[in-house]
């Protein structure tokens, strides 16, 4: 297990910083960014590559961790001076929008929401507010499409014979609306393709590693890892958990062969794992894309038409969507 462990190393990313400017300033100085969590590898991701950014444009950063606790972020954001910089809020609780909102605009400070969307009418009512994050259902409906896609080109391994594709389903939080549209996306595509399946396992493991890894191996030590035919995963961090813990299993097995691996995000580690053929597939969340529209708003930029243009998408009031992409094999050769 050390030895799988180790490899969590190459998975994550230095906690982030970021950048600055309510929008009226002509030069930007700081940024305050309000992390939900240091344990989400796709925003250390966001944040690392958004504090090399900002460094080049000469900009200071802050971060904030909130470990996941709404009070904590609150207080961060309340305890904030006027005018401080740039306000990238990374939000724990997305009920939580319109209080934060509040708390934001008495500030007359510009904020960006990354990631989870907030609920409430602060986005719409507030001109110095923006959301730049991506399309949930947009993510579960391509990773859909690529696995219907491999189960059509190449069938799949009945390997207990039992005539159903077994899966092995690793969801986000509860509560995350990525982990829920993501998740419905699946179930729907599968009930429309007429493949008869069953989620043989399906595990909460808030995008962690390590509890991916953990239940894949409990999985292992029972001698069940032949029953599973694909391994489907909300993001990539739980994918590459359930990898390392296949590749610890087949140390001791040779004959074990590890089945299809999807996951959503495409972090540096998972897309070395598809081109390497370990893992089947993954989707582009483009969080440098989302970085570079963020140093564009740090640094003024309101007009929507040039920020379409770096976020290549049609941007709709305040709101930034990001477009996803596959990452499969094919991408490679």
């Amino acid at each position: 297990m050390n030895k799988s462990l180790s490899r969590l190393a190459c998975s994550t990313a230095a906690v982030c910083g970021l950048l600055c400017s309510a929008q009226v300033l002509a030069e930007p100085s700081s940024i305050q960014f309000y992390l939900r969590t240091t344990g989400d590898t796709f925003m250390m991701n966001f944040g690392d590559d958004l504090r090399n950014k900002a460094g080049k444009s000469n900009m200071s950063m802050i971060t904030y961790d909130a470990v996941d606790k709404s009070s904590e972020q609150r207080e961060q954001i309340k305890k904030q001076s006027m005018n401080s910089g740039l306000m990238v809020v990374d939000i724990v609780d997305p009920a939580d929008g319109d209080d934060f909102g509040n708390i934001i605009s008495k500030k007359e400070a510009t904020v960006i929401f990354v990631n989870r969307k907030p609920e409430g009418d602060f986005l719409k009512n507030y001109e110095k507010a923006w959301y730049v994050g991506c399309i949930s259902e947009q993510a579960g409906k391509l990773q859909s499409e690529m696995i219907i896609n491999h189960i059509k080109k190449n069938g799949f391994d009945d390997r207990n014979r039992n005539g159903v594709l077994d899966i092995l389903l690793f969801r986000g939080p509860e509560d995350h609306q990525d982990a829920i549209a993501r998740t419905k996306m699946i179930k729907e595509a599968l009930d429309a393709s007429g493949i008869k399946y069953k989620f043989t396992y399906d595990f909460m493991c808030a995008w962690s590693f390590e509890k991916a890894f953990s239940e894949t191996m409990n999985i292992a030590e029972k001698g069940k890892l032949n029953d599973i035919d694909m391994v489907i995963s909300n993001n990539d961090d739980m994918a590459l958990g359930a990898m390392m813990a296949m590749d610890d299993y087949n140390d001791f097995s040779e004959e074990y062969k590890k089945p299809p691996i999807f996951g959503i995000d495409a972090i540096p580690s998972a897309v070395a794992a598809v081109r390497d053929g370990q893992m089947t597939g993954t989707i582009i969340q483009d969080y440098s894309k989302m970085a570079d529209v963020t140093i564009a708003i740090a640094k003024g930029e309101t007009d929507l038409k040039k920020l379409s243009k770096i976020a290549n998408t049609v941007i709709k009031d305040h709101y930034i969507y990001i477009p996803y992409a596959k990452v499969t094999q094919v991408e490679f050769k």
